[in-house]
């Protein structure tokens, strides 16, 4: 029975927390969001992402009750004790009081999500409910038809670098009629990049690259212009191709220079220096795939790494660069250190 009491007591405590609030304090529940159109809009995407961005998130409830904000009053604002300390900042949570300026800034990433999604004539408005101490907010937001895409144009310079740029428009995924969103934008800035890394552009950046919309054309349509920055880097437009690469298969954590001493051999038209004859060279250069004279490639890149590591031979591997221009051309020298695991052995 006296358990019944306790549980029964701590249950009722849990269910008014409100009681510790000082005067002028309320207890933020939480948010609601609703959607209203008068277009044939999905309303329960736009919803999902305005709720992405709702702060701050209330305390827990369990089963309708704040039990972890009323472990923390009860403890005490300055508990002493290893049970109190243990009840309030291991198991209790503190509150999370209602800050009138939160909803302004929410509505603000709402309405910048909206037009970063096509909905460039969205509005959204708040209103504040509070009752018994506690205070909940109602986001509301108002969209239109999404402008969509309607054409788009890529970097029509005679450079190198435009050119390979150009040439991966053929599968660009900004079409015609796809709805206007930044995140598409800079998916499709991350795609090229991807492809000028594995055409020998070792220094670019998706960054580098940058649209320019002008909605004024079309009825609720976007033309898209890509450039290229003007004050990209010298670097970020050079093609670079490999010179000399060296492979050090013996190359210890603790070695400080970053050329190790050893041995040279030219196998493969690599440079492979070792201490040791511990490994044929050749197991070792058929899993580098950079090649002296090709161009820099990324998947190359990572599929030597990928490859050496599958060995099971070494504990570490990396791959260290340096460019430098030879007759107005990029190069590129690439260091490989390897650090082989430790040799076991098992005598009976």
């Amino acid at each position: 029975m006296k358990g019944l009491c306790l549980m029964l007591g701590l249950l009722l405590g849990a269910c008014n927390v409100t009681k510790y609030l000082k005067p002028g304090e309320t207890l933020y529940t939480g948010a609601e969001v609703k959607v209203k159109s008068d277009k044939p809009v999905n309303k329960k995407e736009i919803r999902k992402q305005l709720e992405s961005v709702l702060r701050p998130k209330p305390n827990q409830t369990i089963l309708g009750m704040r039990i972890k904000l009323w472990f923390y009053y009860k403890a005490g604002e300055s508990p002493e004790g290893k049970f109190k300390k243990f009840l309030k900042n291991k198991l209790g949570e503190k509150p999370v009081l209602f800050d009138a300026q939160i909803p302004v800034h929410v509505a603000d990433l709402m309405t910048n999500r909206l037009i970063n999604s096509g909905y460039f004539q969205a509005a959204v408005a708040y209103s504040v409910q509070t009752a018994k101490k506690k205070t909940e907010v109602l986001y509301e937001a108002e969209v239109s038809d999404p402008y969509t895409i309607r054409n788009v144009r890529f970097p029509q310079d005679s450079t190198l670098l435009g050119t390979r740029i150009r040439e991966a428009e053929e599968k660009t995924l900004l079409k015609p009629g796809t709805r206007y969103d930044l995140d598409l934008l800079k998916t499709e800035r991350q795609r090229i990049d991807l492809i000028l890394k594995d055409q020998g552009f070792y220094f670019f950046n998706p960054d580098y690259l940058l649209f320019k919309a002008d909605s004024t054309k079309g009825t609720k349509q976007v033309d898209l212009l890509m450039l290229v920055k003007n004050d990209m880097p010298e670097k970020a437009g050079t093609e670079y191709r490999m010179d000399r690469i060296y492979i050090f298969p013996s190359y210890r954590m603790r070695d400080t220079s970053a050329v190790v001493r050893g041995d040279t051999l030219r196998v493969d038209g690599f440079d492979y220096v070792s201490r040791d004859s511990a490994f044929k060279p050749r197991t070792i250069t058929s899993s580098v795939f950079l090649k002296p004279g090709e161009r820099y490639s990324r998947k190359s890149h990572n599929l030597s790494l990928s490859r050496l590591m599958g060995m099971g031979v070494f504990h570490y591997a990396n791959i260290r660069f340096v460019d430098s221009l030879k007759n107005g051309r990029g190069q590129l020298d690439a260091f490989i250190y390897l650090t082989p695991m430790k040799k076991r052995s098992l005598q009976l």
